[in-house]
């Protein structure tokens, strides 16, 4: 069962950035604006790194809920040092914007 999960979520990370790249293709570039909102989420990870650094070349997971939700994450992925970075309702521009 573990495996189809992600199995499935590999599949749906694939579907939604192929809708994401035709979607972004037929509009104009927009600037990129800070989303505000996320600023908490984003400075407790920053805290929270300082005290507790993720192990290097860790494989950064990040998104919104299905992410930030996920509590198998490191159990599914055995001997691989995950990092869960899901926040709230997030969308792709959100996370490429706070991806560093």
């Amino acid at each position: 069962m573990r495996h189809f999960r992600v199995f499935l979520s590999v599949i749906l990370c694939i579907v939604g950035c192929v809708l994401f790249v035709g979607s972004a293709a037929a509009q104009p570039a927009a600037s990129v604006t800070p989303p505000a909102h996320w600023k908490h989420d984003i400075a407790a990870f920053v805290a929270h790194d300082k005290t507790n650094p993720p192990l290097q070349h860790g494989v950064l997971f990040i998104g919104s809920s299905s992410i930030r939700r996920w509590p198998t994450l490191q159990e599914d992925f055995p001997g691989v040092p995950v990092i869960n970075r899901g926040f709230g309702g997030s969308t792709i521009a959100d996370s490429t914007y706070y991806a560093d």
